[in-house]
């Protein structure tokens, strides 16, 4: 008589998390999650972290709480969560122009698929932009399996630094944000990684999709996906205004 496999015990871990401002020594960590995002792309991750370290004024990281025997040090944290906003239409770093250069050579091409509204996408990311434009990339990135409930504060205290920053004159002013989603295509249905970016596919203006070429090194459950899935990435642009709706839904789910 055959038997079942015994599944091997979940042992499930109890962590505290501090938001903080991203440090120089950060950068490391960070890139490791932002590669998860721009993989593929063209995008050095390991830049986009220093960018967002250089504005660490609006944003957060989020790293385990440090227990008070003082045996470890803050740089010795890794990074479990990124929670920021770069303004795409001011900056002028090498990787800033590197991702407005995608973003306007996958929406222009006439050959890349996008969905809804294409003609708006293609006046938010014109070079000559009017001065009524301001894109921003929302980047909110977490370890996979990360609880979504740690996502809402971080949220919620990035848009209170984007407003003290408004408030002083900074270039935080945003009406438009696009947003990179790590998705998948498992029997030709298109899901998400992070649940929550299910909000995005109803409240977006337009977004379209793009493939990896390669294996994917964020893995999906195989409850949900059978190997072989193919991983994607689809980018969504969205008023900044939306933001609190966002916010909204994020205590429903």
């Amino acid at each position: 008589m055959s038997s079942a496999p015994v599944a091997a015990p979940v042992e499930l871990l109890q962590m505290d998390f501090e938001g903080m401002e991203a440090q120089d020594f950060d950068v490391p960590s960070m890139s490791t999650l932002l590669n998860q995002l721009v993989k593929e792309s063209g995008v050095d991750p390991g830049q986009l972290a220093k960018v967002l370290v250089s504005q660490n004024y609006v944003g957060s990281v989020l790293k385990p709480c440090l227990e008070d025997d003082g045996d470890e040090e803050e740089e010795d944290q890794s990074v479990f969560a990124i929670a920021s906003i770069i303004n795409l239409s001011e900056r002028q770093e090498p990787v800033v122009k590197d991702m407005r250069d995608l973003l306007r050579k996958l929406v222009l091409n006439p050959g890349q698929k996008v969905e809804k509204d294409r003609a708006q996408f293609e006046k938010v990311l014109s070079e000559t932009l009017s001065p009524d434009v301001k894109l921003g990339l929302l980047i909110k990135e977490r370890i996979l399996n990360m609880p979504v409930d740690l996502l809402l504060p971080s949220l919620q205290s990035l848009l209170s630094d984007v407003e003290a920053a408004v408030k002083k004159k900074m270039p935080y002013n945003f009406t438009h944000l696009v947003y990179w989603s790590k998705m998948y295509v498992d029997k030709g249905t298109a899901q998400h990684y992070d649940l929550e970016d299910a909000w995005f596919e109803e409240n977006a203006i337009s977004h379209f999709s793009y493939p990896l070429k390669h294996a994917d090194t964020v893995k999906v459950d195989s409850d949900e996906a059978a190997p072989g899935a193919q991983p994607i990435r689809r980018i969504y642009l969205f008023e900044f205004s939306k933001m609190t709706n966002f916010l909204d839904y994020l205590q429903t789910i």
